[in-house]
């Protein structure tokens, strides 16, 4: 089971002796199903004056781009002094180019989630990886430690930035599936393993786990697997606050869309955490962050 971190204020994250102070909570806990599997979350950005958040949501994305795309190196040195050079290098990683059918906000969101909502440590993010603004980096969308008990789960995560929930479940199965196969998880080991830096928690044991030496059922048999699905939501469509109606209609759409992970959890006997974030409008949304990310990149 995994206990979400409810807290309002910033999470501080301890790496042996050194810190990483996130961000407070924007996004709040509508629904959650903490049993079985899949277990889910659901959240929101709620509204304000009658509206929903877009604008807000699309602030609390922007401070989170220089932890999902800065090194942790890079995160420490953050500072008043060099604050446009790392930001601006954040920027750049995010993309250069606007498109709708990128997924680097989804990505964004699957980082927040497991780092605030599920106290899961990073371990790879792959916008970290990305050689020019404008870049596909294939393979995991980010991997994570969690401790539990006596034991550490890797958390191989999967992003789906959509507007239709059906399509994103289809497309989010279909990677899952390809993750799999033996050519994409021996790849995807060897690049992970040149990236784990020596202050991760669990730093051996992980080096072991994605070790071509190792075999991937070892890998595998301590994995969860995070997929994060957005979509544009009836529910909040049809609502103007935050009500017991409202989350009673999320609730409802939450136990669809994770029913329909039921034959890939069965096929591959895979352990799956459903994040769910309804939007009332993917296009608004992304205007929104372009609008604050351009203010950040430098054009000619």
């Amino acid at each position: 089971m995994v206990v979400l971190s409810l807290s309002p204020y910033p999470a501080l994250i301890w790496v042996q002796m050194t810190s990483i102070l996130y961000p407070s909570q924007f996004l709040q806990v509508r629904v959650q199903k903490l049993a079985g599997n899949p277990e889910y979350v659901t959240l929101c950005a709620g509204y304000e004056g009658k509206k929903w958040r877009s604008p807000q949501m699309a602030e609390d994305l922007m401070s989170w781009v220089p932890y999902a795309a800065l090194s942790q190196e890079d995160q420490l040195a953050f500072g008043l002094h060099n604050y446009r050079t790392f930001i601006q290098r954040a920027a750049y990683h995010i993309y250069a180019k606007k498109d709708e059918t990128r997924g680097e906000v989804g990505e964004l969101l699957l980082h927040q989630a497991c780092v605030q909502y599920h106290n899961a440590t990073p371990v790879v993010c792959k916008l970290i990886l990305k050689t020019s603004p404008n870049d596909v980096v294939k393979g995991y969308d980010g991997v994570y430690v969690v401790a539990n008990q006596d034991d550490i789960e890797i958390w191989l995560g999967e992003a789906k930035f959509y507007k239709d929930a059906k399509s994103a479940v289809a497309a989010a199965v279909k990677s899952i599936k390809d993750h799999f196969l033996p050519a994409f998880i021996n790849a995807e080991k060897a690049m992970i393993v040149g990236h784990i830096t020596k202050d991760t928690p669990y730093y051996d044991q992980l080096v072991h786990l994605f070790l071509n030496q190792t075999s991937a059922d070892k890998l595998f048999s301590k994995a969860v697997f995070p997929v994060l699905v957005t979509y544009e939501s009836e529910s909040i469509a049809g609502h103007i606050s935050v009500c017991s109606e409202l989350e009673e209609a999320l609730k409802e759409e939450a136990e669809d869309i994770s029913s329909k992970f039921g034959e890939l959890i069965k096929q591959y006997g895979l352990k799956l955490q459903l994040i769910l974030i309804p939007l009332l409008s993917k296009e608004e949304l992304l205007h929104q962050f372009d609008t604050r990310l351009e203010a950040h990149i430098v054009k000619p």
